[in-house]
């Protein structure tokens, strides 16, 4: 019996001591900013964000993005990636990186979000973003919070 309750111990402590990557070494990806809370159409969005990896090697990252569209009838989320220039990293090492989202910039969405008859429409919409290397390593996914995107 005694036995059994240092098992358990032993096993609680183990379970809340170790985090989500102990056995991986995976990205740190980090939102340091957003340029605005509102776009209108043709206009940019800017995130700048931080991001380090556990280990020292040549670096090829991709940034994966997902665009959530609150209300528009043309689509309800666009997903896209960006490939992050290559470079030789120092472990924990801080990087900096910047995406740039321009509304109405291209694809399906030219216009901006249109209604059924076609008149342009406002929307609003949240981001994800994760990092991931060539390894597969994942950093987490961070979410955004809603962005106003005007119809003109």
């Amino acid at each position: 019996m005694r036995t059994n309750v240092i098992i358990v111990i032993i096993l609680v402590v183990l379970s809340t001591a170790c985090k989500k990557n102990w056995m991986t070494k995976d990205s740190n990806l980090t939102l340091t900013s957003i340029s605005t809370d509102s776009l209108n159409l043709n206009n940019n969005l800017t995130f700048n964000f931080e991001f380090s990896h556990p280990y020292s090697e040549d670096i090829y990252d991709t940034l994966f993005v997902r665009v959530n569209y609150k209300t528009c009838s043309l689509k309800t989320f666009d997903t896209t990636r960006f490939m992050v220039p290559s470079f030789t990293n120092v472990a924990n090492q801080v990087c900096k990186l910047q995406y740039i989202f321009t509304y109405g910039g291209g694809g399906p969405y030219l216009a901006g979000c249109q209604n059924g008859n076609g008149s342009a429409t406002r929307d609003s919409a949240y981001f994800q973003f994760c990092l991931v290397d060539a390894k597969n390593n994942h950093s987490d996914t961070i979410k955004t919070k809603m962005v106003l995107l005007n119809k003109y």
